[in-house]
């Protein structure tokens, strides 16, 4: 009777071995890691919130590049019209003369120049957006697919550097709604930036 038992037992356990894999009866048992849930399974990726160095939320790391202190918002300047600092949101009401955008720093980690580029998404087009086409940097309009294109280079340093990119409300002719800006460096897709233009209220 006892050896039935046994031979039964041992013939439960083969079967198990067979479909399970033998890492998962050491799972059971205690003295294996778990291990990924299937084929290609990751766990998350290190995570920081804006504002912070690393890559964060929605954020991808770069070969060319580390990003760092990322923020998204309206952009105050101060009286003598130096960058003063960021308001983070993403809700931008639509105040002629006032700016919003991105700022971030940047570190190359190959020490050359980084391509910086913005796509640019409307709900329509903005009135006469295309004459700032040639200011500085590259921009470059495209009508018929409400988007546009802002290149431009990053300097290298030896230590992480400021950079703002930002848009100023025209008294009249910008699109309320949505807009989007995907984010590239040496044509690495870094996040996606929606902000919400809604009518200024006073």
């Amino acid at each position: 009777m006892k050896r039935n038992l046994v031979l039964v037992v041992l013939i439960l356990l083969s079967a198990v071995v067979l479909t399970t894999g033998c890492d998962q009866i050491k799972q059971m048992l205690g003295i294996a890691p778990p291990q990924p849930a299937g084929p290609g399974a990751v766990g998350p990726g290190p995570e920081t919130m804006p504002g912070q160095p690393g890559p964060g939320p929605g954020f991808r790391s770069l070969n060319c590049c580390v990003i760092s202190n990322f923020q998204v918002g309206i952009v105050r300047f101060d009286n003598a019209g130096n960058f003063a600092g960021i308001t983070e949101t993403t809700t931008v009401p639509y105040a002629p003369g006032s700016y919003f955008g991105v700022y971030f720093e940047y570190l190359s980690k190959v020490g050359k120049p980084i391509q910086y580029r913005e796509e640019e998404f409307f709900p329509y087009p903005p009135q006469n957006w295309s004459l700032w086409e040639g200011s500085e940097g590259s921009y470059r309009t495209f009508p018929d697919e409400s988007r546009a294109e802002y290149t431009t280079v990053l300097t290298p340093g030896p230590a992480a550097s400021p950079f703002l990119s930002h848009w100023a409300f025209n008294p009249s002719g910008d699109p309320t709604g949505q807009w989007r800006w995907d984010i590239y460096f040496d044509n690495e897709f870094y996040t996606s930036v929606v902000f919400n233009v809604v009518p200024a209220t006073y």
